[in-house]
């Protein structure tokens, strides 16, 4: 089964958000100031994101690329990063925004079956029944409607009431 993003959620994909963002925010760019939008996405892949990990097109081919910037012949030689150095960097930078995240947040009260709960949607929270947890991470399934119907949500949009 494939893992899925909660609906009315996007938050929750957030890297592939990011990505998208900065790609549209670099090709409108390009387009207004009337340069070649696939030389600007090859600067984007050669500029590191740090000394340890290097760029996207370093870890890819074991090599910087061409630009149109004058390189040395000796920064264009295959240098191969680890893999493993690469994940322990990229999960230590995971770590440390997570903790900086953790410090002002507090934990949401738990949500039992058959609990009453009030869905977030567009006009505002409806009253609905919690039924269980989805197989994907932090989502959950409510009933709610005058059906019944069983919605897909994340956590954020739950609400447990006394109702």
């Amino acid at each position: 089964m494939d893992t899925t993003s909660s609906p009315n959620h996007p938050s929750s994909n957030g890297l592939a958000e990011n990505a998208v963002k900065i790609m549209k925010k670099l090709i409108t760019k390009a387009k207004k100031e009337g340069e070649d939008v696939y030389l600007c996405l090859l600067d984007q892949r050669n500029t590191p994101r740090d000394s340890n990990i290097g760029s996207p097109a370093q870890r890819l081919m074991s090599r910087r690329t061409k630009t149109r910037l004058p390189t040395t012949e000796k920064l264009l030689e295959p240098e191969c990063i680890p893999p493993s150095k690469v994940k322990r960097t990229l999960e230590d930078y995971r770590v440390r925004q997570k903790y900086y995240y953790d410090r002002g947040t507090r934990a949401q009260q738990p949500i039992e079956p058959g609990d009453a709960v009030r869905i977030r949607t567009k006009s505002g929270w409806k009253p609905a029944e919690y039924i269980t947890q989805h197989p994907s991470p932090r989502s959950h399934n409510v009933k709610a409607g005058e059906q019944a119907r069983i919605f897909r949500r994340n956590r954020n949009h739950l609400m447990k009431t006394n109702e």
